[in-house]
């Protein structure tokens, strides 16, 4: 997921600084004249999937409610990033997300239902029991074993 997100914060500076009009004026590094805005789109596009669908992945099945409801800030926040860059907020990436009271919000959100998630999961019985429970009535071997087939039938193990 981070790689995914790293390519999406680093695609839309990137079109956002296209659409800044700094290009044109030649006032920007020679490697940004070979982006173009309609792939730059279409990276942004992919990285947010990918960094959406990678999250999901993170989701444990059993794990409780709140991890699948922390994919909504996630997802908000992606929204968000990517209506500033498309309107040619050319900052870095960092004062941008600092500045934004919404991205700010959402990411605040995200931490919260996070730790939320972490937090029930440990306390979220298994099969009807609790984890306390279930490490109570783990088996413990027998004091003595006895082979019941085989060449050493009748033996007793201690």
């Amino acid at each position: 997921m981070t790689s995914r997100g790293a390519v999406f914060v680093v695609a839309g500076k990137r079109h956002a600084e296209l659409l800044g009009g700094t290009v044109a004026a030649g006032h920007t590094r020679a490697t940004l004249r070979r982006y173009s805005t309609t792939a730059l789109r279409i990276v942004i596009a992919a990285a947010a999937v990918g960094a959406i669908t990678a999250y999901g992945f993170l989701h444990r099945p059993g794990g409780g409610p709140w991890d699948v409801i922390a994919i909504a800030p996630v997802v908000a926040w992606l929204a968000r990033y990517t209506t500033l860059v498309a309107h040619g907020q050319r900052e870095a990436p960092e004062a941008l997300i600092l500045r934004d009271p919404a991205l700010l919000t959402t990411t605040v959100a995200w931490v919260g239902l996070f730790l939320t998630a972490i937090y029930t999961a440990s306390r979220l019985p298994v099969e009807g029991r609790t984890r306390r429970e279930m490490r109570l009535a783990m088996p413990q071997p027998p004091s003595e074993a006895v082979a019941k087939s085989g060449p050493n039938a009748g033996i007793t193990y201690r």
